[in-house]
């Protein structure tokens, strides 16, 4: 009888959507600690670094199937590339408008320094995200279908 999350799986999955979680925490707050320079750092850091272990997580979620192990790699990318593209690309647009952001706020954090080009790459930053959390969320819970980690119609079609 198949159950739709692994046992195996549950903890991996908890962990990504907590990592997700303070993604979420660090965008929604950046703005407010925008005042002091040591807690806007300190978010930046936490942000880039649960971003990264995201990613890794779910490559390493990729590794753990049963289709990975046979050799059908191409099949699981077929799947969860769109995933990969987006993850890619958040990753890219959250360090460029982390730099530009902590630089133009580093010295002058009382005035308003928005620029009409830090203003479109902050509305896009925030568009990604959503697409971003939405992708993540979508292949971690898929990931932890049973048919990934057992014999199942998928690997003995291929």
């Amino acid at each position: 009888m198949p159950t739709f999350l692994n046992p195996r799986y549950s903890v991996v999955l908890a962990l990504q959507l907590t990592l997700l979680a303070i993604d979420v925490f660090c965008n929604a707050f950046m703005l407010l600690a925008s005042r002091i320079q040591a807690v806007l750092v300190v978010l930046v850091i936490i942000q880039d670094i649960a971003l990264v272990a995201c990613l890794v997580l779910l490559l390493l979620a990729f590794f753990n199937t049963i289709i990975f192990k046979a050799g059908l790699i191409s099949v699981l990318f077929r799947k969860f590339s769109a995933t990969l593209l987006i993850g890619v690309v958040y990753l890219v647009l959250t360090v460029v408008y982390q730099i530009w952001f902590v630089a133009v706020q580093w010295n002058r954090a009382n005035e308003y320094n928005w620029t009409q080009l830090l203003q479109t790459v902050y509305v896009l930053h925030r568009l990604v995200a959503v697409v971003f959390y939405y992708m993540y969320k979508r292949a971690a819970l898929r990931l932890g279908d049973s048919q990934y980690y057992e014999d199942s119609p998928l690997l003995r079609d291929r």
